[in-house]
């Protein structure tokens, strides 16, 4: 169980709800690796149309080319990473991670982990 940290000035029962579902997908797939990312400011409009290469002809294959969305690197408040403990099925702790926004680069989520949950 993951228990996320409440920056200042953010709304507690947003991040209630998303500790919730968080850790309810933990439960449920298990998977070895938990990005957790917080933006400043919120996903407006434009968002709707993020499709993260995504094309209908492809049946088999989005999974390898989900990319992440392009944020400015300055707007990243924080990120933290998890990593599955093997010794204990239900705890994840702590990692040092390389920054995942970078400008001007398209950042394919398979480059950092073949199973994992980003936030």
């Amino acid at each position: 169980m993951i228990t996320l940290e409440l920056q200042p000035d953010v709304d507690r029962p947003f991040v209630a709800i998303v500790e919730r579902i968080l850790n309810k997908t933990l439960e449920l797939h298990r998977p070895e690796e938990v990005y957790v990312v917080v933006i400043n400011n919120w996903f407006d409009h434009k968002w709707l149309e993020f499709e993260s290469s995504r094309t209908d002809n492809d049946t088999f294959g989005w999974r390898n080319k989900l990319t992440l969305p392009r944020f400015e690197p300055s707007r990243v408040v924080s990120q933290l990473h998890y990593g599955a403990n093997p010794a204990r099925s239900a705890l994840y702790e702590m990692r040092a991670s390389k920054p995942l926004h970078i400008l001007g680069d398209q950042r394919f989520l398979n480059r950092f982990c073949s199973s994992g949950v980003f936030i």
